[in-house]
């Protein structure tokens, strides 16, 4: 087990953690990265990395970066994506979760979830949703769900 953390340097702050164990013929790995940044000319963000490897036959990895960035020149958002890759039938799932908040009287939120299933039937999904409140006395709200399923048929 490894367990480093900076604090501090030059607004950074950063822990890395490295758990490695079980079995030469298996291959079971962990890796958790925890990278938190604060105040970096007005960004804030954190990042963490969370990779899985099981058994060298089915390289199962799992990937999560959370980076959320508050108040850059109005700005205010969050980013999530969780990816989980196997080999044989490689799955993926992204989640984008980004929100906008009072940007010359602009919010809005947008979420992108994509799947993606199995490399010979490509299984995606998108939504979209959209909020904006108070642009001149208007107010939206605009929802785009899209499900593409078995790219080849």
């Amino acid at each position: 087990m490894l367990d480093m953390s900076v604090d501090n340097v030059n607004g950074w702050k950063a822990q890395f953690m490295l758990d490695m164990s079980d079995n030469v013929n298996g291959w079971k790995a962990q890796l958790m990265l925890d990278m938190s940044v604060d105040n970096v000319n007005g960004w804030k963000a954190q990042l963490m990395l969370d990779m899985s490897v099981d058994n060298v036959n089915g390289w199962k990895a799992q990937l999560m970066l959370d980076m959320s960035v508050d108040n850059v020149n109005g700005w205010k958002a969050q980013l999530m994506l969780d990816m989980s890759v196997n080999v044989n039938g490689w799955k993926a799932q992204l989640m984008l979760d980004m929100s906008v908040d009072n940007v010359n009287g602009w919010k809005a939120q947008l979420m992108l979830d994509m799947s993606v299933d199995n490399v010979n039937g490509w299984k995606a999904q998108l939504m979209l949703d959209m909020s904006v409140d108070n642009v001149n006395g208007w107010k939206a709200q605009l929802m785009l769900d899209m499900s593409v399923d078995n790219v080849n048929g």
